[in-house]
């Protein structure tokens, strides 16, 4: 079913009318004593299957904010929990095994909304809850390479196509990250049902592998052993073995060239757009999906960096990168190395003191020997950004010391390196050598505790020549004045609140509410204009925290994921059932909804 199809069927069906729009200020009300921590909730984990049977350690994880942190516990042999001790609070339940797939109680498909939020009462004792656990889909077969020898220590990655930001993206779902055996065998299980895309990524100690995978830089090459070399050491084996002087022999070859196997996505394709996908149903095992790992030759890339003089650089800082992976180094005598490059696009980044400079280049198999890097004035080829840091603060008092109190982010899609600053004890930060191009700007309030009640300092705004970019794409262009960037942290944030109700007017506990700005420049993941549904509680309530100001749809739904709402046509689809608010600075909203 087509995204507008899917959000207008539920939407149309289940948001009808308005029962009332209160406002309230709850920080002028005050807030209640907590409740004495004597309540309890408790049940059972069993199979989906028809013997219903008690399954015994799973990792049941009580969350609320209530708490300090998660609390956990393994089921016994009856399969039975309890938590006791529990104060008067929202709390969810989630259950996890190894080849189970995990849910959270009131959660209907493993991966895909989340759970119900249980309103526990001062003093309640819950009792006979049943979370049941499904089993997961299983993949397995093996991985060889194009001589059909087994790859051992090969990473495995099982991926989906999700929608985010507007674009068809993969992503690594749950479950099971196997490497493959000695013999080249692997199992990944744990898989809701679906469609997956399997990637065998080359064997090696990565600290990361990227998201879509695809080809990292440079690798563990191995050099090819040519005919002409075999030739050589027939030669001089014959020479050898005759004891006597040998004369005509052939001189030294070339050495070969120097090859290494990339990913690969099933079957046998070097690229997910060739990939086959691999449809699961519930709990279904799917063997011999076997992969097979081609080589492909690699390069050899010599640059020489060339400082603001016109002579080699020494001591330069350098960086070659294909956008994921990235090798870093420092320069010498002003030249650089980098052996067994995979084919693809890079980049080098060379700094030293005030000099930059940057180069793309491509390698298809070939050496590169003289790649040259001239460096230029920072200023001229580089951004600084540069501001500081206020706290807008009714009841708590700005940090003691702003010295590294928050730090501030710019991210890329593809990062080369991270580009932060953290405040000094002015409350100023400056980011410099910065390459134009988009960004998103993330800020975070560093060593704040947490506050389980009460006020704490939330985001509230990052200004920019006048726009607030906390939430939206950032284009940085040569040029701009960037020296008076404002970071506003408050302790009021802006709040939606309310309760769903059925036309009886009874609650209408398990539905989605889903708030999203009118602003489609703030359709995107990580905005805080864009939050995660709203899963309604078991007394019907729910709630959006830390909403800036502004105008925004609202609607239930009977079932939606956060994936959903990264599809722009989804979003479309919702607007005509939505209710349309307008959210003020520091207002505390409060917002019930009928549904017939």
């Amino acid at each position: 079913m087509a995204a507008s199809e899917r959000a207008s069927t539920m939407a149309c069906a289940l948001l009808a009318a308005v029962l009332a729009l209160t406002t309230a200020n709850e920080a002028a009300r005050g807030q209640a004593a907590a409740a004495p921590a004597i309540g309890s909730i408790s049940g059972v984990v069993i199979s989906d299957d028809p013997s219903a049977r008690p399954i015994a350690r799973v990792a049941v994880t009580l969350r609320s904010a209530a708490l300090t942190r998660p609390l956990q516990l393994l089921t016994d042999e009856a399969g039975r929990f309890a938590f006791t001790g529990l104060p008067a609070a929202s709390f969810t339940i989630a259950a996890a095994k190894p080849s189970y797939l995990t849910l959270s109680y009131g959660q209907t498909t493993a991966g895909r909304g989340s759970g119900l939020p249980i309103a526990l009462e001062a003093g309640q004792q819950l009792r006979d809850l049943r979370l049941v656990l499904p089993r997961g889909a299983i993949i397995s077969g093996r991985v060889v390479d194009d001589r059909s020898r087994p790859v051992a220590n090969a990473p495995i990655q099982v991926m989906q196509y999700r929608t985010v930001n507007g674009e068809r993206t993969l992503t690594r779902v749950g479950g099971s990250w196997p490497q493959t055996d000695a013999h080249g065998g692997y199992r990944a299980y744990g898989l809701p049902p679906g469609d997956y895309i399997v990637c065998a990524y080359p064997p090696g100690d990565y600290a990361a592998i990227p998201q879509d995978c695809q080809p990292g830089g440079g690798g563990e090459g191995a050099r090819e052993v040519s005919a002409a070399e075999v030739q050589w050491a027939r030669q001089q084996i014959q020479a050898g073995g005759r004891g006597d002087a040998f004369t005509g022999a052939l001189p030294t070859p070339p050495p070969g060239p120097s090859v290494a196997v990339g990913p690969v996505f099933y079957p046998a394709a070097a690229s997910a757009a060739n990939a086959m996908a691999i449809t699961l149903g519930r709990g279904e095992e799917r063997t011999g999906i076997d992969l097979m790992m081609m080589r492909s030759a690699t390069a050899r890339v010599t640059a020489t960096i060339l400082g603001l003089d016109g002579k080699l650089a020494a001591g330069a800082a350098v960086r070659i990168s294909d956008g994921f992976a990235t090798i870093g180094t420092s320069s010498r005598d002003g030249r650089f190395v980098a052996n067994a490059l995979r084919p693809g696009a890079y980049t080098l980044i060379a700094r030293l003191g005030d000099a930059t400079g940057t180069i793309d280049f491509s390698v298809d198999g070939r050496d590169l020997p003289d790649l040259v890097l001239r460096l230029s004035p920072t200023s001229a080829t580089t951004i600084t950004l540069s501001g500081r840091v206020v706290f807008d603060g009714a009841t708590l008092a700005p940090p003691a010391s702003l010295a590294g109190s928050v730090r501030v982010n710019l991210m890329t899609p593809r990062q080369m390196g991270p580009l932060s600053a953290t405040t000094g004890a002015d409350g100023t930060f400056t980011i410099a050598g910065i390459d134009p191009g988009r960004y998103q700007m993330r800020v975070s309030l560093l060593n704040q505790p947490p506050a389980r009640t009460g006020p704490s300092w939330q985001l509230k705004s990052a200004v920019i020549n006048g726009k607030d970019v906390s939430d939206a794409l950032l284009d940085l262009a040569l040029g701009e004045k960037l020296s008076d960037v404002v970071v506003t942290f408050t302790d009021h944030p802006s709040s939606l609140s309310g309760t769903l109700q059925d036309a009886t007017g009874r609650v209408a506990p398990g539905y989605y509410v889903v708030v999203f700005s009118t602003d489609k420049s703030f359709w995107r993941a990580g905005a805080r204009r864009l939050p995660d549904p709203a899963r309604v509680a078991t007394d019907g309530a729910f709630r959006f925290t830390n909403l800036p100001a502004g105008t925004y749809h609202l609607v239930a739904l009977t079932e939606v994921s956060q994936s959903d709402l990264y599809d722009e046509a989804f979003l479309e689809a919702l607007k005509p059932s939505a209710l349309l608010i307008t959210l003020a600075e520091g207002e505390q909203k409060t917002q019930s909804l009928i549904i017939k």
